[in-house]
């Protein structure tokens, strides 16, 4: 495995947002627990160890770089690809933004953190029974993550054609197949809201020939589009939730009482989405 690894002094596992054990642990999904197909350990004791190493790094990821170079505030709100569409939905005070300033300008990620969010999709990626056959990223965000996905793919010794899309005013166009001229896809972006923008992206694909499969994505807001997908056939994924990650800046302090009170408050409204 070729996770990015750091001697952390471990955060204590009370105050995670993410257990280390149990159901809802690590990898978020809407259909298993992914944590049961981490690893292929038969001690148990060496199992829990793997894992809980895992999850220390992730905390440490989302606590030290996603809830601080990757979070923007405003307390006046600010409007996601979601609430363009459903004009009447609550605006977020805050906003994840999973890019470098290359791809956005408010992106403050460097390269290194990229290809980490990447190390931990493509891990959990592998582990996916049955694994995908082919991945496609929504541009650009997605793309780029996905790009990195395949590279680290690659590494591990596991070869999973990619391919492009562009967005145009009327929708997604293929750019790329990849030669792979059909079957089943997992569609990898950065965030999951309701999924409307990911509702386009695969009915792009299955107008083309292919079935999604799986979807993953770095986090998940918790607001009905796992379960949307989920009832199409669709098994989304995430590496953790926003409610976690804002958790773990909470406890670090990176994020502000007030700053985490509306955070919170803008969640538990929209939690039990209708999608």
């Amino acid at each position: 495995m070729m996770l990015p690894s750091r001697d952390f002094e471990s955060r204590a596992s009370t105050n995670s947002a993410i257990p280390a054990w149990g159901t809802g642990s690590l990898y978020h999904s809407c259909r298993l627990n992914s944590t049961v197909l981490l690893c292929g350990a038969e001690d148990k004791f060496s199992t829990v160890r793997y894992i809980m190493t895992i999850q220390r790094e992730l905390n440490d990821f989302l606590a030290d770089v996603i809830a601080t170079r990757g979070l923007q505030f405003d307390e006046g709100g600010i409007r996601h690809t979601h609430n363009k569409v459903d004009l009447s939905a609550p605006v977020p005070p805050f906003k994840f933004n999973l890019c470098t300033a290359r791809m956005r300008p408010e992106g403050r990620l460097s390269d290194d953190d990229m290809d980490r969010m990447a190390a931990f999709i493509g891990h959990g990626l592998l582990k996916t029974k049955p694994r995908p056959e082919a991945i496609a990223g929504i541009p650009h965000v997605g793309d780029c993550i996905a790009r990195r996905v395949q590279n680290y793919l690659r590494r591990e010794g596991c070869y999973l054609p990619r391919l492009r899309l562009a967005k145009r005013e009327a929708g997604f166009v293929i750019i790329d197949n990849a030669n792979y001229k059909s079957g089943p896809v997992c569609v990898i972006d950065d965030l999951i809201h309701m999924g409307f923008s990911k509702r386009r992206f695969m009915a792009t694909l299955e107008a083309n020939g292919y079935q999604v499969s799986d979807c993953w994505v770095f986090l998940t807001y918790e607001q009905g589009g796992e379960e949307y997908f989920d009832k199409l056939g669709t098994a989304v994924h995430a590496v953790s939730t926003v409610r976690s990650t804002l958790n773990l800046g909470y406890d670090v302090g990176s994020i502000t009482h007030h700053q985490y009170r509306l955070a919170m408050r803008y969640l538990e409204g929209t939690r039990t989405a209708v999608v």
